[in-house]
């Protein structure tokens, strides 16, 4: 049996390259035909044909290079001719004279069956005759004699084995991509399987083939869930160290194999990002696409469709970076990219080309813009139909993998539709959801984002099970938790419209409770908000939700449920954990909370600011995290029975506005909260107000005045009558605003800028009432102050700052009632220093300039996210007489990422900030009046912080009783 098997090896590799040698003439036949034969002349084809075959050939040598170093290509060539030089010159002749043969043979058949269109010889001799063929096989035959003498040795050799292994990877990965589950999974596990025997054979020729073939498994595996990525990006850092030395043979054969190994990275990295939220795996995976890009090997090059994937994967990312970021740069490179594959292979990208107009149209303001980018995509996607027209069900398939097919061309498709009235257009495009569902295997990433489409085409037909299949998409355990949250929310939004709210109340609660997921502990803080801007006002409409279903108290529990949920992560990982199970359970969760308490790397000039964790490292102890926490049943949402703790010594009244309903909750020691119904108070007016107090500051004390008059007659006048038989004899008022609300001063509210709550109540603010309780504890009673003031801040990224000649004035004041203050002035003011005080001291104050970014030191920026890397608890009192640093967010209102929330939530009691700029005169009259009354019993006292600050407030407004926003910028956050 051995001489039949011989031979057939032989004829195996005959087929590939006469395989090879027909594919690069449909290539040069490709380009023919676009540029037109009027341009191009049959003989200029004479000559041009010949080097294309050139060209052919060394391809093919570059994929035998692949087995063997060229040096011991021609040692074996040499070699076999000395020993047998008549035997090899008789097989050598036997090989060239099959091969003419073959390509002799596959002419005469494809002109007998009429294939001349498909084979680009027949088509050569149809349109241009038989002078071209023979010269053509002329120039062939001559270049087959320079590489045969050393194919053949080989092809004796180990060919044959690396031609059956590249077969198999090429088979398994075709039953991977197929869409089944039943040929998916026994296909990645034999992948698997067989790139750990390669990568273990003594001949480094298979080596490559190894990389390849595990990197694609796990790539295809990612699609049944993310752990499967911890092993690919584990597993692909070393495969692209190596992926340079094992491409031997010719250079480029080395860059289409890197090309391979990084491509699979890179679509890890983003496949990835998709599944945490973490941008800078986003950011890799940019660069890494963008790597194979620049040095694109000749076989990408050639080949359309793996251009076009490669082109729109990268479109896609920079897409998804676009979304996180709205940068303009982003925005322009996804266009230019994903025209590029459109150009290449218009049904691999249209979907992703679709998805990208997609999101312009939900960032753009511009309702013509908007416009405009739906009709554009819902042309990409009827074009896309019309291709598919007659296609089976298994092009269907291959396509969904790929995303081609994709919820955006649904969305887009539906939009066109509706915007026309054109109801055959859904009914159809109800069909093809339907197919396109069926298609994607369970285990798809894609598949819950797909049936949330599906439902909007039937909810817009008035017919189907909409519920049911929402219901199924927000419990698909295999698409990332923002697929989910959005089945969720669509389904609650769905039943508000028909007025169930109890299935509203339902779905509301399930998406709420998937927020912390969003932003889960293994990252960053910027991610953690940038995730969550992408659903403002959820809680807020649950709430509203469960108003109108009859239960205020689960309102409440919603509201705290699903507002400032980044400082929940924080407050567990400093919380105690002492009294559980074991103690050997309490320690392992300890030390992972500890390395996740640490900061991350960060940056700066060059260097390393801050020392701490690195992404993947806080990735993974976020994962074992949040492993124990659920193993251990720590995430208990707080009844109401408790959370009415935080009305202690007055009501709390929790302020909501959504576009359901508007409602203050005015929480007492009573079992349930009493509402007072503000249906004058409209979600569309507060986000004009929070705009305009957030912009500009010309104008802002004439807007001021109207907004509280308005605010007086919607908002505070109810209220406040609701709320007078709760009141203490000290009249303390918690405000708990939420969503815009947070933005604007609600003890301002007053008819004339004169008679106002602050005549009526003594107002505080808390972000919510886990965090009145937890401030309610006793601090820790740490007596060290720190004092942190720059009469000149340096410019600083192009930004220049005014001179605060206050600056001194105040620091006096702070050291007369504190004289051993630790006093960080202009050069000393460092960020260095104040992080290391900081958590040292009990009493600070900041006289410098600041913002909702942070606060300006003289070297860098305390940025919100530094400051939460803080363990400041047990702190009594901060002051921040900066500017805006009690200034909420836009997008994330209820994440409270400022400054003074910050500082509030991490561990002082009491925080002091400004709504937005003050005058530098007037932070000296506040410092004065609130050190003055702190201390009026001798020694400051924080608790009476909440009258200090009503003081300061009417001595100022006493000063300049016409300019409202002197006076209403100050807040204090606390008990």
């Amino acid at each position: 049996m051995a001489l039949p098997v011989t031979w057939l090896a032989r004829g195996a590799v005959l087929v590939l390259a006469t395989a090879m040698a027909t594919w690069g003439y449909q290539v040069a036949q490709h380009w023919i035909d676009l540029l037109g034969a009027e341009i191009i002349s049959p003989r200029l084809i004479m000559i041009g044909l010949p080097m294309i075959g050139v060209c052919t050939t060394l391809m093919l040598t570059f994929a035998v290079a692949v087995i063997v170093k060229n040096k011991q290509l021609v040692l074996h060539g040499f070699g076999a001719f000395k020993r047998r030089p008549a035997v090899m010159a008789v097989k050598l002749a036997a090989l060239i004279l099959v091969l003419a043969g073959i390509l002799r043979v596959s002419q005469w058949l494809a002109g007998l069956l009429g294939l001349g269109s498909d084979l680009a010889l027949a088509r050569l001799t149809l349109v241009f005759g038989d002078e071209v063929v023979g010269p053509y096989v002329a120039v062939m035959i001559l270049q087959l004699l320079g590489i045969f003498p050393g194919l053949v040795p080989y092809a004796l050799d180990r060919l044959p084995q690396v031609v059956m292994t590249q077969f198999r990877f090429d088979n398994l990965a075709g039953r991977v991509a197929s869409g089944r589950v039943e040929d998916r999974l026994p296909a990645i596990e034999q992948m698997l399987g067989y790139a750990d025997i390669l990568g273990s054979s003594p001949y480094r020729d298979f080596l490559n083939v190894a990389w390849k073939m595990r990197s694609t498994a796990l790539l295809y595996a990612q699609v049944l869930g993310e752990a499967a990525l911890d092993d690919l990006l584990a597993d692909m850092a070393e495969a692209r160290e190596r992926s340079s030395k094992i491409g031997l043979g010719s250079t480029e054969w080395k860059r289409d194999s890197a090309a391979m190994i990084r491509g699979n990275l890179g679509r890890a990295f983003i496949a990835r990002y998709v599944w945490n939220g973490s941008l800078s795996l986003l950011n890799h995976g940019i660069e890494e696409l963008e790597s194979v890009l620049r040095r694109l090997p000749v076989r990408i090059r050639l080949d359309f469709e793996a251009r076009a994937d490669l082109l729109t994967t990268l479109g896609h990312a920079y897409g998804l970076r676009f979304r996180a970021t709205g940068s303009p740069e982003d925005l322009a490179r996804a266009d230019e990219v994903l025209l590029r594959a459109l150009k290449a292979d218009p049904r691999i990208a249209s979907g992703e080309a679709i998805r990208f107009l997609m999101t312009v149209r939900d960032a753009s303001g511009d309702e013509a813009q908007r416009q405009e980018a739906v009709e554009e995509a819902a042309a990409i996607w009827s074009g896309l139909m019309e291709s598919l027209d007659g296609s089976d069900s298994g092009e269907l398939a291959r396509l969904a993998m790929l995303g081609a097919l994709n919820e955006a061309g649904l969305r887009a498709a539906l939009e066109f539709h509706l915007a026309a009235g054109d109801s055959n257009g859904l009914a159809k495009l109800a069909e093809i959801a339907e197919r396109l569902v069926a298609t994607l295997p369970e285990g798809h990433r894609d598949r819950t984002a797909t049936m949330t489409a599906q439902a909007g085409i039937l909810r817009a037909l008035g017919e189907g099970p909409v519920t049911d299949l929402l219901r199924k998409a927000s419990a698909n355990q295999s698409s990332p938790v923002s697929d989910k949250i959005a089945a969720a929310a669509q389904l609650a939004e769905f039943a508000a419209e028909d007025g169930d709210w109890g299935l509203a109340l339902d779905a509301y609660t399930d998406a709420v409770a998937m927020l912390p997921q969003l932003s889960w502990v293994g990252l960053g803080h910027v991610d953690q908000r940038e995730l969550l801007a992408r659903w403002p006002g959820l809680a807020c409409d649950a709430a509203a939700a469960a108003l109108m279903a009859g239960e205020p108290a689960t309102a409440v529990e919603l509201l705290e449920r699903g507002r400032v949920i980044m400082w929940r992560h924080t407050a567990m990982l400093r919380g105690e954990v002492d009294d559980l199970r074991t103690p050997e359970v309490a320690a392992g969760l300890k030390a992972v909370r500890a390395r996740l308490d640490a900061p991350l790397v960060r940056q700066a000039r060059g260097r390393t600011a801050v020392p701490g964790l690195t992404e993947e490292e806080r990735i993974r102890d976020g994962k074992e995290w949040a492993r124990l926490v659920e193993e251990l049943g720590l995430v208990k949402p707080m009844p109401y029975a408790e959370l009415n703790r935080a009305a202690v010594g007055g009501p709390v009244i929790i302020v909501n506005v959504s576009k359901h309903r508007s409602d203050a909750l005015i929480v007492t020691q009573d079992r349930q909260p009493l509402v007072v119904p503000l249906p004058d108070l409209s979600h569309s007016d507060v986000m004009h107000w929070a705009e305009v107090l957030l912009g500009d500051a010309d104008g802002r004390s004439h807007a001021l005045r109207k907004i509280a008059a308005r605010l007086w007659k919607v908002f505070a006048d109810p209220v406040w009558r609701a709320a007078r038989p709760y009141l203490g004899a000290d009249k303390r008022v918690w405000w708990c605003p939420t969503g815009p609300l947070t933005a604007l001063p609600l003890h301002a509210a007053s008819l004339d800028g004169r008679n106002a709550l602050l005549d009526l109540v003594v107002s505080s603010y808390t972000p919510t009432l886990g965090a009145l309780i937890a401030a309610r504890r006793p601090a820790a009673g740490k007596k060290t102050a720190m004092f942190t003031g720059l009469r000149v801040t340096p410019e600083r990224d192009g930004w220049t700052w005014g001179e605060l000649p206050e600056v001194d004035t105040e620091g006096e004041i702070f050291r007369r009632h504190f004289p051993d203050a630790v006093m960080l002035r202009e050069e000393r003011a460092t960020l260095a220093n104040v992080t290391v005080q900081l958590p040292r001291t009990g009493w600070a104050h900041w006289s410098c300039h600041g913002g909702d970014g942070g606060i300006n030191l003289h070297d860098a920026t305390l940025t919100p996210a530094l400051l939460r890397d803080l363990d400041v608890r047990g702190a009594h009192f901060a002051f921040l007489a900066a500017c805006r640093t009690a200034t909420p967010r836009p997008g994330v209102y209820d994440e409270a990422v400022n400054p003074a929330a910050i500082l509030h939530l991490n561990g002082f009691r009491h925080t002091v900030a400004t709504c937005w700029e003050i005058f530098s005169k007037d932070g000296v009259v506040a410092t004065k009046v609130i050190y003055d009354r702190l201390a009026a019993g001798g020694r400051p006292d924080a608790d009476l912080a909440a009258e200090a600050v009503h003081e300061a407030m009417r001595e100022l407004r006493r000063r300049a009783p016409d300019e409202m926003d002197r006076w209403a910028a100050l807040l204090h956050f606390g008990p």
